[in-house]
């Protein structure tokens, strides 16, 4: 499997997240790694909602612990981390970057390039379906799409490719379904449920789709009617 941390904060374990890894002495050692891109061994210590707490240990023995993303623990879509990963499990990762000031470091299990699998839509395995159509859909043009899942971070939803009969999902992040604080995605739909969504984002060569059910104003597709 491939994986990725983002954003952890070293030696705190956050919320469930294991047993304490003291700050390194220096981030020396560890910042040669995000030059290199090479593989280093983790062991994931913790699961939350959003993510995977790893302790990495380097060749010589270093440890530091980083927190990987929901969004890149894998090539694809991952709605729960318990899916792909448990704890005690040893894992690869990169260190992609490190910030000494707060004490922060982002790790990855994916292949550097592939960018993992969360915001923007799904990533696809095999033939990925060609979303260039959807950069000509300017951003007042609703498009009809219906709910195919609910994930805790937004609802996936599936248009059709304009100009074809092709259908393929987009994600309409949690801060772009509706004006206001939403507690849970599953509470405002239904999978099957049909909505209206507008094109924010397209990137053909990653097969995301950026989707949202608010207007360019921030209202919705009702209150512009």
């Amino acid at each position: 499997i491939s994986l990725t941390m983002v954003e952890s904060k070293i030696g705190k374990g956050g919320g469930g997240g294991g047993g304490r890894v003291p700050v390194p002495d220096s981030w020396e050692p560890f910042q040669a790694f995000v030059s290199s891109g090479e593989w280093v061994d983790g062991k994931v210590n913790g699961l939350l909602n959003f993510g995977a707490f790893v302790t990495i240990t380097l060749p010589d023995g270093k440890l530091a612990q980083g927190l990987c993303h929901v969004s890149q623990l894998q090539e694809g879509f991952c709605d729960n981390p318990n899916d792909v990963v448990e704890v005690g499990q040893a894992v690869k990762v990169r260190i992609s970057s490190i910030d000494e000031d707060r004490n922060k470091m982002s790790l990855s299990m994916v292949e550097a390039g592939s960018g993992g699998g969360g915001g923007g839509g799904r990533s696809f395995r095999g033939e990925r379906p060609d979303l260039s159509p959807f950069e000509d859909v300017g951003p007042d043009e609703w498009l009809d799409g219906k709910i195919t899942s609910t994930p805790s971070f937004g609802a996936f939803v599936m248009v059709k490719v304009p100009g074809t009969e092709q259908m393929v999902e987009g994600l309409v992040h949690i801060t772009q379904i509706k004006e206001g604080f939403i507690e849970s995605v599953a509470d405002e739909f239904e999978v099957g449920q049909e909505v209206k969504v507008r094109v924010t984002g397209v990137d053909p060569g990653a097969g995301k789709l950026s989707l949202s059910m608010k207007s360019e104003s921030g209202g919705s597709y009702d209150e512009e009617e």
